[in-house]
């Protein structure tokens, strides 16, 4: 029942790229201690691009003690 809305300033590049090549579950091989990346995207051989899962940031958002 929650609905949020966000605001973006600007947005420099949309990407579509093949399932292929986004790598899931990250969590395991980043050794767990990542919080809000959910997936890594190789863009390039040398360059990775972060996915933002947004349910973490929500949780932490409407969590009742407020800390992260």
């Amino acid at each position: 029942g929650l609905q949020i809305g966000l605001s973006v300033d600007s947005v420099d590049t949309i990407y579509r790229v093949a399932q292929d090549a986004i790598e899931w579950n990250i969590e395991s091989r980043m050794g767990g201690t990542i919080r809000f990346v959910s997936a890594l995207m190789k863009k390039h051989e040398d360059e990775l691009i972060g996915i933002i899962s947004l349910d973490p940031i929500l949780e932490m958002m409407t969590a009742t003690n407020g800390e992260p």
